[in-house]
């Protein structure tokens, strides 16, 4: 079978749905984040202490510069921008896979390979026919016309009925423009009854260390610096909260100015301070130290 999908036009409203929620998302329990591929840190609330304040700011600074990344890269034809953390690419693998599955319109357990209208496949597999449980493997699946192609590799699963949907990426790589981005992320959205959803993704940081970010929000530009604020989990401490604002990114990599304000659960704050692209003062408790980003 030969599937053509129009990326820009094909917008399920199921998936419109838990976009529309998730750029509406707060904060949220560490109970409420799905477990992303990837991260095998530490899940539960962290206490900032003297100890661990380089480490808690080390993992605040590195999803900050992940995020705006991200987000910059989110200016893809169609989509809007001011979205969280790789949610822009997870519209476009979404858009891909809901269409799919709602071409498939499995009766049972069944199995098919669909082939990309520019290549490539998708070995498509439900599970459950009644839940739509089940998992997409991309196969160099190419879909789009013209420049505005996109190349998907990796693994989908889902499940999905009329009151909950849940999707998790695997190492999916996106390819567009020449540019390829790995999603390793979780969105859950319960949509019969409370309509919440929670947003997981992973990344590594300069520092060689996976961390955990979720329900990121971004917004500004780079002549006014970017305001950035989620949840990031550090793999060794657990999960802070965090406010960025004013953010600009060096050209060689690193934050050039800019301040980070990060919380734990019981209300101790570590001030971050950014003034060159190699260090950041990290004051806790009312003592400022030096830390090299």
């Amino acid at each position: 079978m030969r599937v053509t999908l129009p990326i820009h036009r094909l917008q399920p409203i199921l998936w419109a749905s838990i976009l529309l929620t998730l750029a509406a998302c707060g904060g949220s329990s560490s109970d409420d984040q799905a477990n992303g591929n990837g991260y095998e840190g530490e899940e539960s609330a962290a206490e900032i202490s003297v100890d661990n304040q380089g480490d808690i700011a080390m993992a605040a600074r590195a999803s900050t510069e992940d995020a705006i990344v991200q987000f910059q890269g989110a200016d893809l034809p169609g989509l809007p921008m001011g979205v969280s953390l790789d949610q822009a690419h997870n519209e476009r693998v979404g858009d891909t896979s809901l269409g799919l599955i709602a071409q498939a319109q499995p009766s049972g357990a069944s199995t098919q390979t669909i082939e990309g209208e520019c290549g490539g496949n998708a070995q498509f597999n439900f599970e459950d026919g009644d839940t739509q449980v089940g998992h997409i493997q991309y196969n160099n699946f190419c879909a789009g016309e013209s420049d505005d192609t996109v190349v998907i590799n990796g693994r989908v699963d889902f499940e999905m009925s009329d009151s909950f949907y849940e999707v998790r990426y695997n190492n999916v790589t996106f390819t567009y423009l020449g540019e390829t981005h790995t999603l390793n992320s979780t969105i859950s959205c319960d949509l019969g009854g409370t309509g919440e959803c929670s947003y997981s993704s992973d990344f590594s940081g300069s520092d060689g260390r996976t961390y955990r970010a979720s329900n990121t929000q971004v917004s500004g530009n780079e002549s006014t610096g970017y305001n950035v604020s989620a949840r990031v989990y550090d793999p060794d401490h657990g999960y802070v909260d965090y406010q960025a604002s004013g953010i600009t990114l060096c050209s060689g990599g690193g934050i050039g100015s800019g301040n980070i304000t990060v919380s734990d659960s019981s209300g101790s704050v570590l001030e971050i301070t950014f003034t060159s692209c190699d260090s950041m003062t990290v004051t806790y408790d009312g003592v400022s130290e030096t830390f090299s980003q």
